[in-house]
């Protein structure tokens, strides 16, 4: 299933606008300003909100089925719910060209939205202008009515903020996520909430970076090697300040001090190294308790969505479980989240008489299904035989895509997933098996179905679990035959290693990376940057002239403009209040206004030093008059 699902809804009903939460009067004012700022536009604004925390599911699968143009989502209404809403949709590939746009009452409650991947997220107050027009130049960007606003042109390298997260810390390492492409051996600087006390050093080593295998939706995985300590080198001073000695023996004596100071410090920095990584190792061990990671994956792929009907809560089962309606053509999923087990959905659901219909009552559901049940027992030959063809139709290109999907399985080393069909009716395992080559499959009539795959799910987990202590008790056995007193107290536990897997509310899961960039352009909605590094069309933060967040976006369809070796990105503002808002464009106009008032100080300046000429030149003149005055009295006296 490549091809995503025609909408649902109608195209009399023109752009679609959702809003998700209670906040009516803040949509109505949202509302009003795309109708008086696209009037030729023919607009639908829906509301969409449930008091019952556990319908977010249900929401989900009705804002895929109508795919708006742009989706709200407003946090300061069920926020935790919110937050689930908007990973499964900004993960979904029916809508991944829908802008989709948080809304917050508080600036310090935009950290809980860095990992959902909503494209921008807004404080709500008295500025609506960027609210608009941010989703309509990420959705209709040949339609956007650009700003007249002050565009200051200046030049200062500022450091653009990644804001990574951090999966588990080991005694030795973390394991975070980013979008910033970081090289291997390198060493970088990451400010996160361990205690200065605790690990003195923000310098890391980084060890792997890997595009595979993410838990949150990043670029990147990167294991970073703590520097805990570090080192401290003698100056340059003291090393040669026996320079312009020429006595041989205050010579050597003063560099036998220089290395006696330099044995002082590495010992105190040996020292120093050797207390923190115990400091570390003994904080990792009380913190291992307290989470548990999921360890087995799952892959639900179908276009009907009838999990999202159910009352079941995928968040609430012992697993990691991902949602698709259907998978992108180069099947990137696969390779980022890297399920254990993979659920097909064969075929859809309604092609049975069997719709779903979201957002309603289970009585309601099950009037129209008995209803549907007693129209397909009334259905006429012709009928019968179409709905054959289309049922026929459906199963060749499901079939298709799975021989595509099962081929790209296995280009992936190591990797081999279970795949599970459901509502299969013409295939069995076995001939799957065999026509695919692939004999981890399994069919199944039914339809989707949890209990089959979490029941699937403890099978596996169960027979790994079972595997890996095997191995691990057939290694202890090998190494204490090897040297029975040296790996006596050999236990299992000694080969795992002991992590620190941190709960994504917990501030110690947040951690920033900093990379120079040079400013070019500023508005109080945009800003452009250049910079020889290659980014990600992805959310970035700032903290000039405020704290801020920026989304990259494209310029004139093109990732960056190129020049020469530079490359120049366009970046939208956002996650700031109305204090920030008014900073900026404080610092817009001083450099804005800046020239002009320059040229009216040098104008004011010209005008004074000509008017003090002018005065001096008359005062002068009085003066010359005055004094030929004088002198002509004189002379009257001197003749009488």
């Amino acid at each position: 299933m490549v091809n995503a699902p025609k909408p649902a809804t109608s195209a009399s009903k023109g752009k679609l606008v959702y809003y998700i939460g209670a906040d009516v009067g803040y949509f109505d004012t949202i509302r009003s300003r795309f109708l008086k700022n696209y009037p030729r536009d023919k607009w639908t604004f829906e509301v969409l909100s449930s008091k019952d925390k556990k319908q977010y599911q249900r929401i989900f699968a009705k804002l895929v089925q109508v795919q708006p143009a742009i989706i709200y989502i407003d946090f300061s209404y069920n926020r935790d719910s919110q937050l689930k809403l908007a990973q499964l949709l900004t993960r979904e590939n029916a809508i991944r060209k829908c802008p989709i746009i948080g809304l917050v009452e508080e600036k310090e409650h935009v950290r809980d939205c860095i990992s959902s991947g909503l494209s921008v997220t807004h404080v709500k107050g008295g500025e609506y202008h960027d609210v608009v027009y941010n989703p309509m130049l990420m959705a209709f960007p040949k339609e956007v009515v650009k700003p007249q606003f002050a565009r200051a042109k200046f030049s200062k390298q500022v450091e653009l903020i990644d804001d990574f997260r951090i999966g588990f810390i080991t005694k030795d390492s973390v394991h975070a996520e980013g979008n910033i492409e970081l090289k291997v051996g390198e060493t970088v600087t990451i400010d996160l909430d361990i205690p200065t006390s605790l690990l003195p050093s923000r310098e890391f080593i980084v060890k792997a970076v890997d595009d595979k295998n993410l838990y949150y939706d990043f670029k990147y995985a990167y294991e970073l090697q703590f520097v805990f300590v570090n080192r401290e080198e003698l100056q340059e001073s003291e090393k040669t300040d026996f320079l312009g000695e020429t006595d041989p023996k205050k010579i050597e004596k003063l560099k036998q001090e220089a290395e006696r100071k330099s044995r002082h410090k590495e010992a105190e920095y040996q020292d120093q190294l050797s207390r923190t990584k115990k400091k570390m190792r003994d904080w990792i061990a009380t913190k291992t308790d307290s989470t548990a990671p999921k360890k087995t994956k799952i892959m639900i792929v179908d276009e009907g969505m009838g999990l999202m009907a159910q009352d079941k809560l995928i968040d609430d089962f012992p697993y990691a479980i991902r949602f698709h309606t259907y998978l992108s053509e180069s099947f990137k999923e696969l390779s980022t989240f890297r399920p254990n087990i993979i659920a097909y959905q064969f075929l859809r659901a309604d092609l049975f008489g069997d719709p779903i219909d979201f957002l309603k009552e289970d009585k309601t559901q099950q009037d129209k299904k008995d209803k549907n049940d007693e129209e397909a027992e009334e259905l006429t030959v012709e009928e019968i035989e179409l709905r054959e063809k289309v049922v026929d139709q459906e199963s060749e290109k499901a079939r298709t895509e799975l021989i595509r999907l099962i081929q790209h399985i296995k280009t992936i080393e190591g990797y081999n997933p279970f795949l599970i069909i459901f509502n299969c009716h013409k295939y069995t395992s076995a001939s799957f098996q065999e026509s695919f080559k692939y004999p981890l499959v399994l069919t199944h009539k039914g339809h989707v179905d949890l209990d089959v795959i979490t029941h699937m799910a403890q099978v596996l987990e169960n027979k790994q679990t079972a595997s890996y202590d095997e191995k691990i008790q057939q290694k202890i056995k090998a190494l204490k035959t090897k040297d029975p007193m040296k790996y006596k107290n050999l236990k299992a536990q000694d080969f795992e290693e002991v992590r620190f897997y941190i709960k994504k509310e917990n501030p110690l899961s947040h951690a920033s990376y900093y990379y120079p960039v040079n400013f070019e352009t500023l508005t109080e909605s945009e800003l452009t940057f250049s910079t020889e590094a290659e980014f990600e069309l992805t959310n970035f933060r700032l903290n000039f002239p405020v704290n801020m967040s920026i989304a990259l976006v494209p310029e004139d369809g093109k990732k960056f403009i190129l020049n020469g070796k530079l490359k120049t990105y366009r970046a939208i503002i956002h996650s700031i209040d109305e204090n920030d808002k008014k900073e900026i464009r404080k610092y817009v106009n001083s450099i804005f206004f800046n020239p002009l008032t320059e040229k009216r100080e040098q104008e004011h300046q010209a005008f004074a030093a000509l008017n003090d000429k002018v005065l001096k030149d008359k005062a002068a003149k009085e003066e010359e008059e005055l004094n030929k005055k004088e002198k002509r009295l004189d002379q009257g006296d001197e003749e009488e």
